[in-house]
């Protein structure tokens, strides 16, 4: 199934074209450090980490070290995995090499200066991975508490039908939104049920 869901590399090419032609910035999500090497090449601006990749001790540091902006999706993800993924990143960020254990990895995090330039180069999405998110899951509180926590600017990942919640989430002060579309509904597989047609875009 992942298979028939992949992206070929060769396939970039063309819409990252007709992006940059619309003024759009043209961005990939990479799943594994081969893909990344890849999106690497094309010369993107910002990575987003996909929110199963949030416990991934090894992609986290191979995203990181690109030295590119990382947008963090948290979904599935408890406070305590999304503070161990942002003390690895900011851990790479200051060191540009993989940390040699998990004690390195904390005793640089409670270090009264581990922020420093580290802040402007990382944000949050806040997700629930539910397709689509039923109006009592979605927990806008929680990206809040992950913005408190941390301080750092944080957005919204949202799988719910239509726009109340995205913008319910900008009133909160998500500064980023994600929004699947679709050309059609009624497409089978369970990323077409939820997202806004073109039009509604």
């Amino acid at each position: 199934m992942l298979k028939t869901l992949e992206l070929p590399f060769e396939w970039h090419a063309g819409p990252q074209v007709q992006a940059k032609g619309l003024g759009i910035e043209y961005i990939s999500n990479s799943f594994d450090i081969e893909s990344l090497a890849f999106l690497e090449n094309l010369g993107l601006s910002f990575y987003k980490t996909p929110s199963g990749e949030i416990t991934n001790g090894p992609i986290l540091p191979a995203f990181t070290s690109t030295g590119k902006r990382i947008v963090l999706s948290t979904g599935m993800a408890n406070l305590g995995k999304v503070e161990q993924a942002l003390a690895l990143l900011f851990w790479v960020y200051a060191h540009n090499r993989e940390p040699t254990s998990l004690t390195e990895i904390w005793n640089y995090w409670h270090r009264s200066d581990t922020a420093v330039n580290s802040t402007e180069k990382t944000s949050f999405l806040q997700c629930t991975s539910k397709y689509p998110t039923p109006m009592e899951d979605v927990n806008l509180r929680s990206m809040e508490t992950i913005s408190h926590s941390f301080g750092l600017p944080v957005g919204y990942s949202g799988h719910t039908e239509r726009l109340l919640i995205q913008v319910a989430a900008v009133a909160l002060g998500a500064e980023i939104i994600e929004k699947h579309f679709t050309s059609d509904r009624s497409l089978a597989g369970l990323d077409h049920r939820f997202p806004l047609a073109p039009g509604e875009l």
